[in-house]
């Protein structure tokens, strides 16, 4: 049931029964509904409102399989309407020429708070062998038409976001496959509707 049909129950439910208005179970309940809505989140569907934007980086270099874990710690919670990944070569090149990667050429995984993992795959994982894992093409993670990324990041105060980046194909052993790249993630994203006790917004927003 979407929001506007909850609230369009539960106000023709009050006008039957007044005291069933001021329940506070059925009042949590209305609140927890909103607070959960991404209804507030787009305009269209490539255009995600979001006053927010932080990123995640880190080297992804030529002659090493993956990255570490990058962590974002948000400092409430929040909804994350859009994600954006963007390459950068390392510059100046050294050695060979070597081809620039794509966004295609590398994968990623994507966790929250080390635990819950939002990507998968099952099938072709190295250029030798099968099996299933879960890192999914970095440049899935973009926002795409037609789809746009809803991920309401609620229970802890301050989750976290976890990603981790490698070779779609590993280096072999007789050198790099391609140049040296940063890659940056950028987090489009909007505060959920009450901050909790003393968690504050750059807009001055404080919660009670």
């Amino acid at each position: 049931m979407s929001l506007r049909q909850r609230i369009l129950a539960y106000v023709s439910a009050a006008r039957s029964s007044p005291v069933m208005a001021s329940d506070p179970g059925e009042l949590r309940a209305l609140e927890r509904d909103a607070l959960s809505t991404l209804d507030a989140g787009f305009a269209t569907l490539a255009a995600p409102i979001a006053p927010f934007t932080w990123e995640v980086r880190t080297l992804l270099t030529n002659i090493t399989n993956n990255t570490n874990r990058v962590k974002f710690a948000f400092p409430w919670r929040v909804n994350v309407v859009g994600m954006q990944a963007t390459l950068s070569i390392v510059l100046p090149r050294v050695g060979a020429p070597l081809p620039d990667p794509t966004l295609n050429d590398i994968d990623c995984m994507v966790d929250i708070n080390n635990s819950a993992f939002l990507t998968g795959n099952d099938g072709l994982t190295t250029p030798i062998g099968q099996g299933g894992n879960n890192f999914v093409t970095l440049a899935t993670l973009s926002i795409q038409t037609p789809r746009l990324l809803g991920l309401a990041l609620e229970g802890e105060s301050k989750p976290e976001l976890g990603f981790t980046f490698r070779w779609k194909q590993p280096p072999p052993v007789a050198g790099p496959l391609y140049q040296s790249c940063i890659i940056s993630v950028a987090l489009f994203c909007y505060p959920q509707g009450i901050l909790g006790p003393g968690q504050q917004t750059s807009f001055g927003l404080v919660g009670t």
